[in-house]
């Protein structure tokens, strides 16, 4: 279910609204007649999506969306505009709508699209969420996890220690990202960067070894090091994990 505040101060567009969106079953449309309201009402409950014309009194389209935007910076907006309105669709998107939509054409077929854009719209934001649930999960994970990890990219550059890797080699400070491993690994194993090129280019997905690592202590000591290919942000993109086991 996809529940929606619909803003527009004509009750009768509003009740267009609630006829066409709701009659596929999978939207729940709740209504107000200004921008003041739909705040006050977003306060009250959680919806999927705001859709709203952008000419009301008081407070238009754009300045409600700049105002949810202080508070809900992922709630899909989307805005209505008459049809020779181009720059107002283009101010909307620039203040971060998530589509703009042309009032013309019969309501039939202006709904029709705009059920469309709405469900799109909710299920990339649902799919947002979701990814940056998961990252904040695995964050938290690799943060109070007793193993040594960190994440190079492709030019061996650091993008992520955690706590137990700092203390492992005496790392000091807390800005990490975009430095080059000698930075971060005194004496770096020559078979490291040898393994690391190797991965890049669709070697085994994990290689493990036993390394003998001067640590921060200042002991030669034989660790486990596992050292596998991961996914980056995009298909294209790939990172190297290590994880060291301390002792």
């Amino acid at each position: 279910m996809i529940k929606v505040l619909f803003v527009d101060d004509n009750p009768d567009h509003l009740s267009l609204a609630r006829l066409f969106l709701e009659k596929g079953g999978i939207i729940k449309v709740d209504t107000v007649l200004s921008g003041q309201d739909a705040l006050t009402k977003l306060k009250e409950a959680s919806y999927d999506a705001v859709i709203s014309d952008f000419h009301m009194p008081e407070m238009d389209g754009i300045a409600l969306l700049k105002a949810i935007r202080q508070d809900y910076q992922g709630l899909p907006f989307i805005i209505l505009t008459a049809r020779d309105e181009s720059d107002i669709a283009i101010a909307a998107l620039n203040f971060g709508a998530t589509f703009f939509l042309k009032k013309e054409g019969s309501p039939r077929q202006m709904f029709a699209e705009l059920d469309t854009l709405l469900i799109e719209s909710v299920e990339k934001a649902r799919k947002l969420k979701e990814v940056i649930e998961t990252q904040n999960l695995v964050g938290d994970i690799i943060r109070s996890s007793p193993v040594g990890i960190a994440v190079f990219d492709e030019q061996f550059r650091c993008i992520l220690v955690n706590p137990a890797w700092t203390r492992l080699f005496g790392i000091t400070g807390d800005k990490h990202t975009g430095k080059p491993v000698g930075e971060l690994i005194p004496r770096v194993p020559e078979q490291w960067k040898v393994i690391h090129t190797r991965l890049m280019k669709n070697g085994p997905p994990l290689i493990s070894l036993e390394e003998t690592l001067n640590t921060a202590a200042g002991i030669n000591r034989v660790h486990s090091v596992y050292i596998s290919r991961v996914a980056g942000e995009s298909a294209e993109r790939q990172m190297i994990q290590y994880l060291i086991p301390l002792m």
